[in-house]
Formats: structure tokens, sequence, C-alpha cells
């Protein structure tokens, strides 16, 4: 059965504040929050995917995503998708509508139904190795769960990088499972970058397998910049 957000838990929700350095003036600390994205900013988010993710995340750089039409436009697709989940994260900085950053959430359970069919090859292959990783290692059954919240992609903006805000909003999912009775979240993690910031949040290393194992077994990322791939994860008390 599909996952849906239970209707008892307001949308959108803010689900985390926290005080950080402000852009140009480090000494000075203001508030940021990470809330529920709404319909209102979805253009607004897939705009921020497009700047700020698709041109850097290594395994989409390494698969040329963002020069081949066909898979730029069936990853907005899927960004899309999983916005109308109403489980994607968005940080401000108080008094500001600039997206400082974006999560991509959703909550997986046995069926899958996440998994989706593209035509593309380029995307195909983003998928099947992601696939691959949780065929080897048994998320649900490792942890005893039917259901765990996963996530598809994260995006800071440049401007606010090195400031802990992907930290942050890897935090924020801890009140957001509370409040919908999940004990787990689990992410494939591709970036060194992600890996050391999910690492600060608590989230441990279940299972690590390099691209070059990974091209071994077929599934090829010319060039990646990325050494290995990470399923990591996060016990919610």
């Amino acid at each position: 059965m599909t996952w849906e957000r239970p209707t008892t838990i307001p949308y959108p929700m803010v689900w985390h504040e926290f005080q950080g350095p402000d852009l140009g003036n480090t000494d000075n600390l203001v508030t940021y929050r990470v809330q529920d994205l709404t319909p209102n900013r979805f253009d607004d988010m897939v705009q921020h995917f497009l700047d700020h993710y698709l041109d850097e995340e290594p395994e989409c750089v390494a698969k040329g995503i963002s020069g081949d039409a066909l898979a730029k436009r069936e990853i907005i697709e899927y960004w899309r998708w999983c916005f109308g989940r109403r489980l994607t994260l968005v940080c401000y900085k108080d008094g500001s509508r600039e997206i400082v950053g974006g999560n991509l959430l959703n909550v997986r359970t046995a069926a899958r139904e996440d998994v989706r069919k593209v035509e593309s090859e380029k995307l195909n292959g983003i998928f099947t190795s992601n696939e691959y990783l949780t065929d080897t290692f048994d998320v649900f059954g490792h942890y005893g769960v039917d259901k765990y919240c996963t996530a598809y992609g994260m995006a800071v903006r440049r401007e606010y990088r090195g400031m802990g805000i992907c930290r942050e909003m890897l935090l924020a999912r801890i009140p957001m499972c509370k409040a919908f009775g999940l004990a787990l979240t689990s992410t494939n993690f591709t970036s060194a970058g992600a890996q050391a910031a999910a690492a600060k949040a608590g989230f441990r290393n279940d299972f690590e397998i390099s691209y070059d194992d990974l091209a071994k077994l077929g599934y090829t990322f010319p060039n990646i910049t990325s050494r290995s791939t990470k399923v990591m994860s996060l016990i919610i008390k």
C-alpha cells in the first residue's frame, strides 16, 4: 500500500529552526527554518535544483543528465512527483523568501512505489544503481521496519555552503519522522560532502561501495569525481 502523509499533520509545518551565520557577515547569527515545501514554490524549487544540484551531484554529472534533453525532462518530472508527496523540505532564512536549501524526501515501503519507469538510459542508470544498493543492504530487514524516510537529493545554494546548512536539514528529519511515526531515515549518499554532513548529523554507515566496484558490476559512471556511494541511516529515538 502506498504511504500517504497523515491528514492529521498540518501542512505546511516548520520542522526545525536553528541559528547560523548570516550570508556576508558570518559574525552575525540569524535564524533559519526548515519547513514543508508548498505548491506556490514548486517551480522555484525546480529552478533551485537545476542551478545548484544537476551540474554538481556526482552521478548526474557523470551521466551528463543536464546535457540530455530527455533525461533532464524526466528528472524534473521526478522532482515534481516528489513535491507532490508533500514531504520535500525547504530551508529559508528568516525575513527572506530565497531558497537556501532543498531536500527531496519520501517514505519508502517494501512495495517501492517510488521506483519510477523512465525512458532515458542515463537516468535509468542512476535509478538502477541505487536499487542495487537497496537490494544489497536490506534496510527493512536490518532495522526491522516496514517503512522509512528516504531522500532523492539535497541541494544547498552555493553561497551558503560550508555553514552547516546540510547537517541542519538532515536533523529536520527527526521531528518530521517522529510526527509521522517513522522509526528510521535512510539514504544513499553519493558525494563526500553529503556523507560528511550525514555523519555529523548522527547517521551511521551501513554499506559502502566504490564506483570502481560498481563499474565492475555494470553500473558505470564515467569520470565520476566521488570515490564511493554509501547507504547511511539514522534511528529515530
